[in-house]
């Protein structure tokens, strides 16, 4: 699970939630990782962001990780290339972000 986590992060899948926006106010572009994990911190005690691989949480807790990513999930539409600041300007499908989730 640690994986997959870290997988929809790096992917700006939670970005639905925790939009990061292009610096010359272009609309969104990826995650706020910073509020990422605040918000995971904060809504899911017990939990420490980045998490650590080696420690198992109580199943409350994982539970509670499992409702977090599922509130804050959609899967990331590439826009247009930003070719100055790097990076493409997105959006999410909030459906196909759930469906995808966790993969069979």
């Amino acid at each position: 699970m640690h994986a997959l986590i870290d997988m929809r992060v790096d992917s700006g899948a939670f970005g639905y939630r925790f939009t990061k926006q292009c610096a010359d106010g272009d609309g969104p572009c990826g995650i706020d990782r910073r509020a990422f994990a605040r918000f995971l911190e904060a809504e899911v005690p017990g939990i420490d962001w980045p998490l650590n691989s080696r420690e198992v949480p109580e199943t409350t807790v994982v539970l509670d990780l499992l409702e977090f990513c599922a509130k804050a999930v959609g899967e990331p539409i590439l826009g247009s290339y930003h070719s100055y600041q790097h990076h493409y300007h997105m959006s999410w499908d909030r459906a196909a972000g759930l469906a995808t989730l966790w993969p069979k």
